[in-house]
């Protein structure tokens, strides 16, 4: 065996609860453990459990291979490893230039319209690997049951799959939550797409999504929406709240750290340029406590979330543009 493969760990199958639920991400069959795998009765496909975790990747369709995690390449190497421990101290030393102001409130309303659908409901966190901004309301003891997924191996993840094909039977869960993920995705609609097929049919839907936000997980980031084309993404769900959710404090704090990370050449001067900003534009994202309800703010906001309900009928185009509540042209 290869000194950086990591060999297949059953020892932690599928947890009970959701096993029933897997299917496979290219044809939708069933899926039984067969040892090391999970088989696909439909199309023979074989799927690894990785450090007890279902890799639910489809070779064929996505940007992932099953064969990086068993590789071990869903592990950061030593380089990034040390990266990421400088940026979590910069975080913890310097003053913050993020502000989500509505996670919190969207997470209570969330987890109040699941107890009205099932007091157990079930709950699929879509890219929720490093957990959630504000998500406590709704992990917070064993009142909900939770399945967190990812496209990395890591401690909080329960199952690894692409949210373009997600691997379950129709109307798996009362709810999914889906919280800066959909910038990252080839395919948003497609996602979308998939939420509203694993959902029961009163189902939940909560997301938050980049607005005027750079540019961050490097080649990984694709996309950027207002909340009125936000809105039109969850066009097949009936609109609960929806807004913005981090201020335009925050983008403009985000655009000057950016702007001055623009005469750097490595990461050495990128950290210095970074300290800078943060040092220099932490009070920006004060203003948003008062600016968050704003109309206004919509237009300028770094970020905006939705809260849905399933639905069978599609809201109409000229809706979607009645629904601006912006302040441009009034």
């Amino acid at each position: 065996m290869d000194a950086h493969q990591t060999e297949p760990d059953v020892s932690r199958p599928p947890a009970p609860w959701f096993q029933p639920l897997l299917r496979c991400p290219a044809d939708r069959g069933k899926l039984q453990l067969d040892g090391p795998v999970l088989r696909c009765g439909s199309c023979g496909t074989e799927f690894p459990v990785v450090q007890g975790r279902p890799v639910l990747i489809d070779d064929e369709t996505s940007l992932f291979s099953r064969s990086e995690f068993l590789e071990g390449r869903h592990d950061a190497p030593g380089g990034e490893r040390r990266n990421a421990r400088i940026r979590s101290m910069l975080r913890r030393l310097l003053p913050s230039t993020d502000a989500n102001l509505k996670a919190g409130q969207s997470y209570r309303l969330l987890s109040s319209l699941l107890t009205e659908i099932n007091p157990r409901a079930r709950v699929l966190m879509v890219g929720a690997g490093d957990g959630g901004t504000g998500a406590s309301p709704l992990t917070a003891g064993n009142t909900f049951e939770l399945l967190r997924s990812d496209v990395f191996v890591g401690p909080s993840v329960d199952l690894v799959c692409d949210a373009h094909a997600l691997p379950f039977e129709d109307g798996s869960f009362d709810g999914v939550v889906i919280q800066a993920v959909l910038e990252h995705l080839i395919d948003p609609a497609r996602c979308v797409a998939e939420i509203h097929r694993v959902l029961r049919p009163d189902g939940l839907v909560f997301a938050e999504t980049p607005f005027m936000q750079q540019v961050h997980m490097g080649a990984y980031d694709f996309t950027r929406y207002t909340v009125v084309g936000h809105r039109r993404l969850f066009r097949q769900f009936e609109r609960i709240d929806d807004g913005a959710c981090c201020g335009p404090g925050m983008a403009l704090a985000w655009a000057w750290r950016y702007f001055l990370c623009s005469f750097t050449r490595g990461p050495t001067t990128h950290r210095i340029a970074t300290a800078i900003a943060r040092l220099t534009s932490f009070w920006l994202v004060w203003f948003d406590r008062f600016l968050i309800d704003r109309p206004a703010a919509q237009d300028a906001a770094s970020g905006v979330y939705f809260i849905g309900r399933r639905a069978t009928t599609p809201i109409a185009d000229r809706e979607i543009v009645a629904s601006y509540r912006g302040a441009i042209g009034h």
